[in-house]
């Protein structure tokens, strides 16, 4: 079989990913105010400006992530930010939708800083030239464990 094509993406804010999880948080949010009123106590009214603060916590943390670059080499996934160090890891994806994707990366267990796990939602509208080959890239299975990867980033 052959392997999948070296591509390198860069991956931004995305509006798409950005609107659903501001619906799960108003969700999130409705659901945790009609509980709390329900309750009608000081827990349940904790418990509503709590979930409220985490959402939108999240969602402007979303929105200011800063564009991070994801390269598959031909041999391992790479993920850094723009200009920085990039750092080996594994891609799966979490949801394909056809013209975005969302993608978890794992960095390699001795290259973990504060994240295990960092969340990649990609469009097809910002990658028009690369989108077929990450999409041939994530589908492919990874290359034998025998064929001589480095850790060097530069190939």
């Amino acid at each position: 079989m052959r392997a999948a094509p070296s591509v390198t993406v860069n991956v931004l804010p995305s509006r798409l990913a950005c609107g659903a999880l501001l619906g799960l948080a108003l969700a999130a949010v409705g659901v945790s105010a009609v509980w709390g009123a329900a309750r009608s106590d000081a827990i349940g009214a904790v418990v509503a400006l709590s979930v409220t603060a985490h959402a939108a916590w999240l969602v402007y943390a979303a929105w200011r992530r800063p564009a991070l670059v994801l390269r598959w080499d031909g041999l391992k996934w790479w993920l850094g930010p723009t200009g920085g160090e990039p750092r080996p890891g594994a891609v799966a994806i979490a949801l394909d939708l056809g013209g975005a994707m969302l993608l978890r990366f794992r960095a390699a267990p001795r290259t973990r800083r504060r994240h295990a796990s960092t969340w990649l939602p990609v469009e097809r509208a910002w990658l028009p030239a690369e989108w077929h080959a990450l999409r041939c890239a994530v589908y492919s299975p990874p290359p034998a464990a025998n064929t001589g990867a480095t850790d060097d980033p530069g190939g």
